[in-house]
C-alpha cells in the first residue's frame, strides 16, 4: 500500500502536510512568545517626520522639544493624567506603571542626540508589545542643543527584530543614572513639557520609579472631591517598600506590611520633614472609604498630589538634584492652594531610600539649587502681593 502511495504521489502530499503543520506550530509559538510580540498599537499614532531645526526651543534656548513623538489612542478619555519624566534608561518602568494606573499617562524623555536611535528602538517596542502603553501613554522628547542628533531629519523608526523581553533587559542596562550624565538633567523642564501636552484638566506628577495603588485612578474620579475644588491639591501618601517585598495593591495589604516593617513612609530616613506633614498616623487609622483631611503646608513639605493643571508649573532653573519640587509647592502654597490627604490610595517606591544610595554630586547640586530657591522666594513675594502666605 505504501509503495502504491509513493507511486501515486502521496509522498509529496505528506511532505506538504508536515511542512504546513510545522509552520502552523512555529507561528503559534511566535505569537505567544514574549508577552505579545505581535501586539500592534491600538489607534495611537507616531509623529510625522520633522526637521531638527523646526522643533520649538525651551525658554533658555538650551534645549529643543519634540512633542507627541507617539500620541496615545485614549489619553483624553479621563479627567486625570499621570505625568512623569525620565531618561532613556528608565523607560522600562512604564510597563508596570501603566498596569497600576490604567489611564492617561504622559512622559517627557531626556534624549541627547547620540541616544536617539536607542530611544526609538525602545519606545517602538514598548508600543508594539504592550497594549496598555499603546492605548494610554504619550511620549515627548527633550534634546539638548549641545548634543544634537546625527540625523537632522527626525522620524520614528519602527523596529521589531528585538523581542519584548530582550527590549526590557536592554532598556534596564542601557545607561547610567539620570544624574550621572555629563549634561545637566533638566527635570523641571521635562515636567513642564509633560504637563503642557497633557489633555486633561487635572494632573498627577510623580517620579517614574513610583507606583500608584491599584484602582487609585478610578477611586479619585469616583470621589469627585478634587473635581469640585479647583484650589485644592489632593495629597496621595507616599511609601517605600523593601526591595524584596511584593508591591501592595491596596491599603489593607500595605498596613500589614507596615506592621512587619516591610513598608515605611517615603523619605523616612532621608528627609522626614519633607513628608511628615501628611500625618501618616492619621492616615493609618482611617478605615472608612472616601475620607479626606486637610493638612497645613510647611517648608520643606513636598508631597505628591493631584491638582488642577492651571496651577502646575515648575521653575526650569532647577536642574539635577534638589529643590526642584519644593520650589513648585512653595508657589502653589502662596497662590492659595490648600492640601487634603486622600485616605483610600497611596504611592509606592520599590526599595528603601538611604543616604548611601544617592549619586556622588548630590550635595553640590543641592547647594547650587538652594541659592536659586532663596532667590525664587523673594521673587514670589513681589509676584503675589495680595497674600499673607510665605514659604
Amino acid at each position: 500500500m505504501l509503495s502504491r502511495c509513493i507511486k501515486t504521489g502521496c509522498r509529496n502530499k505528506i511532505l506538504v502536510l508536515a511542512t504546513t503543520l510545522l509552520f502552523l506550530w512555529l507561528l503559534q509559538v511566535y505569537i505567544k512568545l514574549d508577552e505579545g510580540l505581535l501586539h500592534r498599537k491600538s489607534g495611537g499614532q507616531y509623529r510625522q517626520e520633522i526637521s531638527f531645526g523646526e522643533l520649538s526651543s525651551s525658554a533658555d534656548s538650551r534645549y529643543v522639544i519634540w512633542d507627541s513623538v507617539y500620541k496615545a489612542a485614549e489619553d483624553y478619555n479621563s479627567e486625570i493624567t499621570l505625568v512623569t519624566q525620565c531618561s532613556t534608561n528608565r523607560l522600562f518602568h512604564l510597563k508596570q506603571l501603566i498596569e497600576f494606573w490604567n489611564g492617561p499617562l504622559t512622559v517627557a524623555v531626556f534624549v541627547p542626540g547620540d541616544e536617539m536611535d536607542e530611544f526609538m528602538s525602545i519606545i517602538t517596542r514598548l508600543v508594539e508589545c504592550y497594549p496598555l502603553i499603546s492605548s494610554w501613554v504619550t511620549f515627548h522628547v527633550v534634546i539638548p542643543l549641545s548634543h544634537p542628533p546625527y540625523d537632522k531629519k527626525l522620524h520614528v523608526k519602527v523596529e521589531s527584530h528585538v523581542t519584548c523581553h530582550e527590549m526590557l533587559l536592554k532598556a534596564k542596562h542601557f545607561d547610567p543614572d539620570n544624574y550621572n550624565k555629563i549634561i545637566p538633567y533638566p527635570g523641571n523642564l521635562l515636567r513642564n513639557v509633560a504637563v503642557k501636552y497633557a489633555r486633561t484638566a487635572y494632573i498627577f506628577v510623580i517620579d517614574i520609579d513610583m507606583l500608584p495603588s491599584k484602582h487609585l485612578h478610578q477611586a479619585v474620579i469616583q470621589s469627585q472631591e478634587i473635581l469640585h475644588q479647583p484650589k485644592t491639591a489632593l495629597v496621595i501618601p507616599a511609601f517605600e517598600v523593601q526591595i524584596t517585598t511584593v508591591i501592595p495593591h491596596d491599603k489593607k495589604m500595605l498596613l500589614n506590611l507596615w506592621l512587619q516593617n516591610e513598608v515605611r513612609p517615603f523619605y523616612k530616613n532621608v528627609c522626614w520633614k519633607c513628608q511628615k506633614y501628611t500625618n501618616y498616623e492619621r492616615w493609618k487609622s482611617i478605615t472608612e472609604k472616601n475620607i479626606f483631611y486637610q493638612v497645613e503646608w510647611h517648608e520643606p513639605y513636598e508631597p505628591f498630589y493631584i491638582a488642577s493643571k492651571r496651577y502646575i508649573h515648575y521653575d526650569e532653573r532647577f536642574e539635577q538634584y534638589g529643590y526642584n519640587r519644593i520650589s513648585q509647592l512653595c508657589s502653589m502654597h502662596i497662590q492659595g492652594i490648600d492640601f487634603k490627604v486622600f485616605s483610600d490610595g497611596f504611592l509606592i517606591h520599590h526599595g528603601f531610600k538611604e543616604h548611601s544610595g544617592f549619586h556622588s554630586t548630590k550635595d553640590d547640586e543641592n547647594e547650587r539649587n538652594k541659592i536659586i530657591y532663596r532667590a525664587l522666594k523673594k521673587e514670589l513675594v513681589f509676584k503675589y502681593v495680595n497674600t499673607n502666605r510665605t514659604c
